[in-house]
């Protein structure tokens, strides 16, 4: 059994990951961590609700880039899978 941390766990990829890792992976943990507030059902497709195994916390990244390191260390995961990337295109039109 592992510990994994899903980057980009608000996202599409991330929220479908983080369901496929708690119903096949036989995981310990789950850990999903986003930009953004967790997101409603429809989006979050409920993923975790309800299971002790899964964690979802708001870090951004790139503002609060102690956070993702205090939270490694503390759950010592044994996978990290990054989804992570500024998923606004049009952002970086003015800011290559």
């Amino acid at each position: 059994m592992k510990t994994y941390v899903v980057l980009g766990g608000g996202g599409v990829f991330g929220v479908h990951t983080a369901a496929y890792l708690l119903e096949h992976a036989n995981a310990k943990k789950v850990i999903s961590v986003g930009r953004n507030p967790e997101k409603a059902e429809p989006f979050s497709l409920n993923v975790g609700k309800g299971d002790p195994r899964y964690q979802y916390h708001q870090i951004h990244l790139v503002h609060e880039q102690d956070r993702p390191f205090e939270l490694f260390d503390r759950e010592q995961p044994e996978v990290v899978v990054s989804y992570a990337a500024q998923g606004e295109g049009a952002g970086s039109w003015k800011q290559p």
